[in-house]
Order: C-alpha cells, then structure tokens, then sequence
C-alpha cells in the first residue's frame, strides 16, 4: 500500500459539503490553517488539521 502525507500545509481548502453551495454559502471554502491530507492508493483517506497525524504511522 503506497501511503502519501502532505503535513504543515499553510492553507488547504477544501470546498467541503455534502451538496452543491448557493449563495452566501458558496463564500465558506472549508479553510483548514496548518492542513493535512493523507493519501494511500491515490485515494484521499483523510484531511484535515496536522493533529490528525497522530493516527498514522510516519514511516
């Protein structure tokens, strides 16, 4: 299993939503300061702030 993290990312938008956004809505981007996103297979398993590290190995 091929795993990538990208850690202490600055800013890492991420448009989250379970429908599409409308109106006032579409100004919330999802803004995630010091961001993470995990990758294992080129499928995104998990995003979010870099404390989110501590549930995976770093090998």
């Amino acid at each position: 299993m091929s795993k990538l993290i990208i850690k202490n990312a600055s800013e890492l938008v991420t448009c989250k939503g379970k429908a599409p956004k409308h109106g006032k809505d579409m100004s919330d981007i999802g803004l995630i300061e010091n961001g993470c996103l995990v990758i294992e297979d080129d499928i995104i398993v998990d995003v979010g702030t870099s404390n989110i590290l501590k549930n995976y190995d770093e090998d």
